[in-house]
C-alpha cells in the first residue's frame, strides 16, 4: 500500500473509531498508534494533522491529541433533487463517508434567509437573491484552480456563482433552454411537423398566422419571465460580448428593442395566460432537468429545437445547479471534501444515467439520443452558446427586476408601468457604473500625482 492510501485508511480508522465512541476526548498517541497500524510515525502524523484540519481534532503542544469539542459527527444538507436520483445520491454518499451521519433534506421550502442557514450544504439553482458573502463560505482559490486547470471539466460553470472576486458554488449540472413545440399544431399551421432550420423570421411569420386565430397561442405563459424577458434583451446585441464568461453591459437601445420584441410576441399569450399543457400554445421552453416532467405531463406530439438566432450569435444563460457551503457549517474541510465528492465520475454519472441536467464532469455528459422521445443531443450542441454569469445588474436591482417581470405575467401591472419601471433599474444601474468609473479614474490621476513609474502603457 503506498504511503497516501496508508495514511488515508489510517485517518478513516481513527475516524470510525470515534463515531463509534471508541475515542471520546483524548487520542492515543503516535508512538501508541504506529504499534496499533504497523505504519511509521510520520505516516500517522499525517492522518492526525488531515483530522485536524478537518476541524475533527485538536492538537496541544506537549499534551497530545484530543477530540475537538466542537466537532459533530452529523452533517445537514439540503438536496433540490427528488424521487430515484436523491436516492442514488444519498446511497452514495453513505458509502464513501460512512463515518458521517447524514441528515439529508429535499423538501421544498421558502428560500428565505433562515433556509440558507439550516444547512451545512445546500444545492440552490441558479440565482440568489441574497449577498453570497452574508450566506456562504468562499471557496478556496485552490481548490477552484483544480478544475480550471482541468480540461475534464465545463470550467465557466465555476463562474456561475461568483461575487467580488470570490466563488461560492460547487456547480453540479446546467443546461440551455431550449424550444419546446407541438407538433400537431405546427402541422396545422405549416404542414410540416417537425422544425429545421428555424430561423426568427420563421417565428415572425409564425406570430402573424396565430394573432388573427382565436385561442391558439405562440409561447405559453408559464416559463420563468425573467428568463423570457432576458432572452429578447441579449437578441437585440449588436455584438457578441468580448467576455464569453460575463455579460456585465447592455446597451440602452438593446434593452429598448428587446422589451418591444417581447411585447410583440408575448401580448397576445399573457392576455390569454396560455398554457403549453392544453395542447393550443405552439411553443414553450424547457431545460434537461424538466424534461422527465414534461413527457409525463404532456399528451399531445412534441418534439425540442434549438432558440432561433436574431443575430450572427446567440446568448443562452443556463439553469444550473451548485453545491454550497453556508456559515452554519463547522467543519468546513469536510463539507469541502464532500462537495468535491459530487463533483467525481461518480456522482455525475448518477446525473448523467437519469438524464437530469448535463454534468459538469465532460466525461459523464454522454450526448447519446438513446431512447429519448425527443432530440436530446440538442442539449449539448446549444452550449457554446452560454454566458456563465451576468452582472449588469446589481443583486438588489436584479431582485427588484425579478418582482417587476413577475408582475407582469401575473397581469398585476400593465406593459407601460412595467417599462417605466424598468428602465428607472437601468437608469440607476448605468449611473452606478458611471460612479464606479468615475472613482476609478480619480484614483489613477491621483496615483500619477503620487510618481507612480512610468509603464510606457
Amino acid at each position: 500500500m503506498s504511503t497516501a492510501s496508508k495514511y488515508k485508511s489510517i485517518e478513516k480508522s481513527i475516524l470510525h473509531d470515534i463515531h463509534t465512541s471508541q475515542y471520546t476526548d483524548k487520542i492515543p498517541s503516535e508512538r501508541a498508534l504506529a504499534k496499533i497500524y504497523h505504519a511509521s510515525p510520520l505516516t500517522i502524523r499525517r492522518a492526525l494533522e488531515n483530522l485536524t484540519k478537518k476541524n475533527i481534532l485538536r492538537r496541544v503542544m506537549g499534551s497530545g491529541t484530543y477530540l475537538n469539542a466542537d466537532y459533530k459527527s452529523e452533517i445537514s444538507i439540503f438536496l433540490s433533487n427528488t424521487g430515484e436520483i436523491c436516492s442514488a445520491l444519498r446511497t452514495a454518499l453513505k458509502i464513501k463517508f460512512p463515518y458521517i451521519a447524514f441528515n439529508i433534506s429535499s423538501q421544498p421550502g421558502i428560500r428565505d434567509e433562515n433556509f440558507y442557514h439550516s444547512y451545512d450544504i445546500l444545492s440552490d439553482l441558479s440565482y440568489c437573491p441574497f449577498a453570497y458573502e452574508n450566506l456562504f463560505l468562499p471557496i478556496k482559490p485552490q481548490t477552484i484552480q483544480k478544475y480550471l486547470d482541468e480540461s475534464r471539466y465545463y470550467t465557466g460553470a465555476f463562474n456561475i456563482h461568483r461575487e467580488n472576486g470570490n466563488c461560492y458554488g460547487f456547480p453540479l449540472l446546467f443546461s440551455p433552454r431550449v424550444l419546446v413545440y407541438n407538433r400537431e399544431l405546427l402541422r396545422t399551421l405549416t404542414g410540416e411537423s417537425t422544425l429545421r432550420n428555424f430561423e426568427n423570421s420563421d417565428l415572425v411569420s409564425l406570430q402573424k398566422k396565430i394573432t388573427a386565430k382565436k385561442n391558439i397561442f405562440l409561447f405559453d405563459a408559464f416559463s420563468s419571465p425573467k428568463v423570457i424577458i432576458l432572452s429578447y434583451v441579449y437578441a437585440n446585441l449588436a455584438a457578441a460580448p468580448a467576455n464569453r464568461e460575463n455579460l456585465d453591459y447592455i446597451p440602452p437601445d438593446a434593452f429598448e428593442k428587446g422589451l418591444e420584441n417581447f411585447w410583440l410576441f408575448y401580448k397576445k399569450t399573457l392576455a390569454g395566460q396560455a398554457d403549453f399543457s392544453k395542447g393550443n400554445v405552439l411553443f414553450s421552453f424547457a431545460y434537461r432537468q424538466t424534461m422527465q416532467l414534461l413527457q409525463r405531463k404532456l399528451s399531445f406530439p412534441w418534439d425540442i429545437a434549438p432558440v432561433p438566432v436574431k443575430n450572427t450569435f446567440k446568448i443562452i444563460t443556463p439553469a444550473s445547479e451548485s453545491l454550497f457551503i453556508t456559515k452554519k457549517c463547522r467543519n468546513p474541510e469536510i463539507c469541502t471534501e464532500i462537495c468535491e465528492y459530487f463533483l467525481s465520475a461518480d456522482m455525475q454519472n448518477i446525473f448523467s444515467r437519469f438524464k437530469y441536467g448535463i454534468p459538469v464532469l465532460k466525461s459523464s455528459a454522454l450526448s447519446g439520443i438513446g431512447d429519448s422521445p425527443y432530440r436530446d443531443d440538442i442539449f449539448f450542441s446549444e452550449i457554446k452558446h452560454f454566458i456563465y454569469h451576468y452582472s449588469f445588474f446589481s443583486k438588489d436591482l436584479m431582485n427588484t427586476f425579478i418582482a417587476k417581470c413577475h408582475e407582469l405575467f401575473k397581469q398585476k401591472i400593465g406593459f407601460p408601468d412595467f417599462c417605466n419601471a424598468i428602465r428607472e433599474l437601468y437608469k440607476s444601474q448605468d449611473n452606478s457604473i458611471r460612479d464606479r468609473m468615475q472613482v476609478a479614474r480619480q484614483a489613477y490621476f491621483q496615483g500619477m500625482d503620487a510618481g507612480l513609474p512610468y509603464t510606457g502603457e
